[in-house]
């Protein structure tokens, strides 16, 4: 795991299972942003589909992904979703932190 360990507060919590890069792998299409990308799952929302990734080949950019669970291509390459951090301070203080005010309300 490229990530040192990380505190993720609710409703993120860390994630390694390979079903989440599986399914990534099956959903996005040769135009999608993330074709090819070398990516390592880090840490999944535990109330929606929202899954957090690390570049392999840049360990300091993250993507958050909103997979579909079609298990088959998006035929639009919007899909799945995906909103890319250049560090996890970012994603931290954009979503992990805001997500928490509100899943805690």
């Amino acid at each position: 795991m490229l990530l040192l360990q990380k505190e993720f507060l609710e409703p993120w919590i860390p994630e390694t299972s390979m079903i989440f890069l599986e399914e990534l792998h099956k959903e996005i299409s040769e135009k999608h942003v993330l074709y090819g990308a070398d990516l390592e799952v880090i840490a999944r929302r535990e109330d929606k589909d929202e899954v957090l990734y690390q570049y392999k080949t840049n360990p300091q950019k993250y993507v958050q992904v909103h997979l579909t669970w079609k298990r088959d291509k998006e035929t639009d390459s919007r899909w799945p979703k995906t909103r890319e951090f250049n560090s996890f301070d970012n994603w931290v203080n954009e979503v992990m932190l805001i997500d928490n005010k509100e899943y805690e309300e």
